[in-house]
Parts: C-alpha cells; sequence; structure tokens
C-alpha cells in the first residue's frame, strides 16, 4: 500500500535533514531545530532558499517547538518560562503572539508541563493554547481527538487513555476512557510525533534508524503496527502526510497515511457511536442488554441492583424498561465483543451473508431480519439479526422487525446516476466561474499597473541616459536626480493606490 514520495529541496541547509533534527513541514516551508538548541533552520519549498528565523526576545536560551502545521517558541530564563506562537501575515511578514509568560514548569518534547502551588500539574496544549490538569501518573503524550484532549499516561504494563472536552475549565478532572498493552503501542514517549486522520490515530517514532508507526483506532480502541520497512532519522506529520528524512542531501520523503486510515473504515464493520441515554455521554464502547439496547460501560454499574442474599443482580433497560436478572459475577457483553486486541470482524463475511448484530453469526442474506423499532430509536440506518435474535431479543416490538431487504444493483446505479451528475454539473460551474473571474481580475490588475509600468519606462529612459552621458556636470545631474525623484514619488503614489484597491478587494472576499 505504502507509496514514497520524494521531494528535493535544493539548496536547503544540510543541518535540517540530519540526524537529531526535529522536522516540521508546513505546505511551502521545511522547519528543523534540536531538542537542546535555540537554533532554528527555515526552508522555503517555494524558492528554494533558507530563511532566518531569530528569538523574539533575542534570549538565547530557548526552543523552538512544531504542532498542527504551527511554529511555537519558548524562552527559558530565571526559572520562568514564556511561549510565543509564530503568525505570518498575507505579506509574509513574521510576528510571535505571546501564549503565556514567567510560568514555572517543563518542556518535554511537545508537551509543557506545570505545576501549580498545591503541587497539581497541568498540561498547556499547543492544539487548544489552553492548560489542563494532568493526572498525576506517568504522563507520555496527548492529542486532540473528537474535540476532547487525550492524555495518555503509562502504568505498569499498559498505557491509560483519559480525556476531557476542550470547552472544559482546567479545574475538570480528566475522566479515565480506556486502556491498551504496552506492547501494542512500545516506546511511546514525549517525542512521539501523533497525527488524527479520521477515527485514527497514528504514532509516529524513529528506533535504531528505522520508521515505526502504530495506528490506534478510536471506535474499537485497537492498535497494530503498520507495514511502513524505511530508514528514517526525522519525522514530521502534515495534513494526512507523513514526512522523513534519511540522511540524504537536500531531500525529503512523504507517505501518505490516508488509505491505512480508511481501511479501517471500509474493511471494519462501523461501530456506533450513541448518546447513553442515563448521562448522555457519547459511549465508545457500550454495553448491550438482552433486549438489544446500548448503554455506557459507567452506567451499567451505577443502574444495577444487587441482591447478595441469591446472588443475583437486576438490571433494568433505561430504553425499553425490560427487566433482567442476572449473576452477581456476569457483565452484559460489549457490543460487538471488542475485548483485548482482536480487530472487528467485517460485517460482510460474503457477498451473500451477513452478520447478526447481537450474537455476530453468520447468516444467509435471504435468512436476515430487520428490525425497525431499534434502527430507528438506536439511530442506526440498518439493525440486521439471526432469525434466532429478533425473535428472542426483540419479542417486545417484534410489529417492527421484518424480513431484511437488499438493493438490487440497478437500483444503486438509478439512486447514485442522478447525484453524479448533479456533481459533475457542480464541478463544470465551479471550473467556469474561476476561468471568468479569474480573466476580469486579470484584466483590472493590468489596468492598474499600466500607468505605474509607464512612469517606470521613463525612469529607465532618463537612468539610461545618464549612465551613457560621459559628459554630464553636477548641475545637469542634479536637475536630473530632482526629475527621478518626482517621478519616484509617482510610482510610490500608485504604488499605495494599487495596495488600497487590493486590501479592499481582499476584504470584500472575505
Amino acid at each position: 500500500m505504502e507509496t514514497v514520495q520524494r521531494i528535493d529541496c535544493p539548496n536547503a541547509d544540510q543541518k535540517t535533514f540530519s540526524l537529531g533534527a526535529q522536522l516540521c513541514v508546513t505546505d511551502n516551508k521545511v522547519y528543523a531545530t534540536y531538542w537542546n538548541s535555540s537554533e532554528v533552520f527555515a526552508y522555503n519549498r517555494l524558492t528554494q532558499q533558507n530563511e532566518e528565523m531569530l528569538c523574539p526576545t533575542e534570549n538565547t536560551n530557548c526552543y523552538w517547538r512544531f504542532a498542527n502545521e504551527t511554529v511555537f517558541h519558548f524562552c527559558y530564563e530565571e526559572d520562568r518560562w514564556n511561549a510565543y506562537k509564530m503568525t505570518q501575515d498575507c505579506n509574509g511578514q513574521i510576528d510571535f503572539r505571546l501564549l503565556f509568560e514567567r510560568i514555572s514548569g517543563r518542556l518535554y518534547g511537545n508537551q509543557f508541563l506545570s505545576c501549580t502551588n498545591d503541587d497539581k500539574k497541568r498540561l498547556y496544549s499547543l492544539a487548544t493554547e489552553k492548560f489542563y490538569n494532568v493526572p498525576d501518573k506517568a504522563f507520555k503524550n496527548s492529542f486532540l481527538y473528537n474535540d476532547r484532549i487525550y492524555m495518555v499516561v503509562r502504568d505498569s504494563e499498559k498505557l491509560e487513555f483519559y480525556s476531557f472536552a476542550v470547552s472544559d475549565h482546567i479545574s475538570q478532572i480528566a475522566r479515565f476512557d480506556f486502556e491498551v498493552g504496552v506492547a501494542e503501542i512500545p516506546g511511546l514517549s514525549f517525542e512521539t510525533k501523533i497525527a488524527v486522520i479520521g477515527h485514527c490515530v497514528f504514532f509516529l517514532q524513529v528506533w535504531n534508524g528505522n520508521l515505526n508507526c502504530f495506528k490506534l483506532d478510536m471506535r474499537t480502541e485497537c492498535a497494530q503496527k503498520l507495514p511502513l520497512t524505511q530508514k528514517a532519522i526525522g519525522t514530521s506529520v502534515s495534513g494526512t502526510k507523513l514526512y522523513f528524512t534519511d540522511g540524504t542531501r537536500e531531500t525529503l520523503w512523504a507517505i501518505d497515511l490516508l488509505p491505512y486510515a480508511s481501511e479501517t473504515q471500509s474493511s471494519e464493520h462501523q461501530l456506533l457511536q450513541f448518546e447513553c441515554p442515563v448521562c448522555f455521554e457519547l459511549a465508545s464502547k457500550p454495553k448491550v442488554f438482552p433486549c438489544g439496547h446500548l448503554i455506557c460501560s459507567g452506567c451499567e454499574v451505577k443502574i444495577t441492583v444487587v441482591d447478595q442474599l441469591h446472588h443475583l443482580k437486576t438490571i433494568v433497560c433505561p430504553r425499553c424498561c425490560e427487566s433482567f436478572n442476572l449473576p452477581v459475577a456476569k457483565k452484559l457483553p460489549v457490543f460487538g465483543d471488542l475485548q483485548g486486541s482482536t480487530p472487528r470482524k467485517p460485517l460482510n463475511t460474503t457477498a451473500d451473508s451477513v452478520r447478526c448484530i447481537s450474537c455476530k453469526d453468520t447468516v444467509p442474506k435471504n435468512r436476515a431480519f430487520h428490525c425497525d423499532y431499534c434502527a430507528r430509536n438506536l439511530q442506526k440506518v440498518d439493525f440486521l439479526l439471526c432469525g434466532t435474535c429478533a425473535f428472542e431479543y426483540h419479542v417486545k416490538h417484534s410489529e417492527s422487525v421484518k424480513k431484511a431487504e437488499f438493493a438490487t444493483e440497478t437500483e444503486k446505479r438509478e439512486l447514485l446516476k442522478g447525484i453524479l451528475s448533479e456533481l459533475e454539473e457542480v464541478t463544470h460551474e465551479k471550473n467556469t466561474t474561476i476561468t471568468e473571474v479569474t480573466s476580469k481580475l486579470q484584466k483590472k490588475i493590468v489596468s492598474h499597473y499600466e500607468g505605474m509600468e509607464k512612469v517606470v519606462k521613463v525612469i529607465e529612459e532618463r537612468v539610461k541616459k545618464v549612465k551613457e552621458n560621459v559628459l554630464i556636470t553636477k548641475n545637469a545631474l542634479d536637475a536630473e536626480a530632482e526629475k527621478l525623484k518626482d517621478q519616484q514619488l509617482a510610482i510610490q503614489q500608485k504604488k499605495a493606490e494599487i495596495a488600497e484597491w487590493k486590501n479592499d478587494l481582499l476584504e470584500k472576499l472575505e
């Protein structure tokens, strides 16, 4: 699947591609620095030139970091830290915006950790530019997914994932979400690069000169190592692209991670995302009642009534109010039976069979049933069942259980025909509009510069005459200088008019 793209970077400083360099690749530039260095290298891929980067405070005890295709700068002085975010206007002018100042803490890779007066740890997220409380554990890294900050901590032989909404205040305590074995994502550290694409989180590392990439599916909470075999000494992520260097002069390499994320989405059964009817939280690994309704694992414990005398427990479905008696030690099964690191099986095992959503047995298409009631209440398009589950667990709404009907190839083609035709029409209109607007705008730009070009030609003629006149007197030279100043002033005035017109145009387009 992997297709490695070579990107030539002529004239780039070799330090950008050296061992130990931390990379940041944006659309047009390649930045490189070292963890404990105040020096940063910037290479412009458009002009193919190196650019100078300086500390905004002229401090030599400073560090550069990159996140979300953005450059951040940290300065350290008198046991206190200042943090800046680099911005760039439409004219290419670089500025640094202060994020926080004079805060004690420590910089770990791309993570800044500080301690409050009561010794509580706080994480500054470069993704949201806010502080958050961190569990008092061996914190390793963090990432942003579905508007939640996820923090990874290491506890013995497992990695624990805590999270909270990005809108939460720093006083909010992060909740525990799930855990995976250390062996599934080995070597996770502050230096690990993280990329989030769809429902997949990619962890990128370089070990012993080799590129290692692990993919965590946030829906199934299962991790796997990707079959990447490239040599590498530095990595960066921009959009869906993984960039890396291998020491080759003036050369950058790229791999598109999107196919690996798309592979998960197309080959695995889509895990139902639903709002728990008790706590109203979005559950990523729900439990399933015998009636087929779902609940999050935390609320399963909350609504369970235990009878210690008879060693039974009673749990009532909050959806249909049906009561179930279970042995004390038995828990509701996880929806989809996603235990350990076993990936979810595909919905269609063959072209003529489907998988029952309750028991997971394979059933021929002509023997499959569909429950309209559960599909509607659980906000799921298809709720396919085998005959046993349909009549054993859905008896309360048996009138909604029907033989499943599957669309024919002809029906699919007819449905998509009109949609594809409209998409082609929209694309054609877009291209036509771009051509018309570009043509008119080009004429406007040419007309604005015509006057200036006439003045430029006059100046060029005067300069040429002055250069060629070997007998010109000082008085004549001074006179020519005055005329040239007047014409130079005319150019500056015209430039101001063009700049004003351009700004007005850009404001209207925003």
